[in-house]
């Protein structure tokens, strides 16, 4: 019966990344949102600066919860994030949803 997590391990369940080796552009979005270190509700993130726009991945197994956590925090901190990415027009999340800045 090894299914029991603690805290830690159910928050940071999908990410398993050795100390030094983490996406620098994904800690800054994370630290924009204000969501946890390491959190895994993204796997790449990259600005378009020519498309003006943001361009963020997540992990297939993401819960629904999280996917409208997620929206929620982008739409709350618009105004930080016109102001971290000079420019920016739109936020695409998996070529499938976009959110006007």
């Amino acid at each position: 019966m090894n299914w029991v997590k603690s805290y830690q391990e159910y928050v940071n369940e999908s990410v398993f990344i050795k100390e030094g080796t983490e996406d620098p552009a994904i800690q800054d979005l994370e630290k924009l949102l204000k969501l946890p270190k390491n959190s895994g509700v993204f796997q790449t993130v990259k600005y378009d600066e020519a498309e003006k726009t943001l361009v963020i991945e997540q992990p297939t197994n993401l819960s629904s919860m999280d996917s409208g956590a997620i929206l929620s925090a982008i739409n709350q901190a618009k105004p930080a994030i016109k102001k971290a990415y000079k420019g920016i027009t739109q936020v695409m999340i998996d070529n499938n949803m976009q959110i006007k800045i």
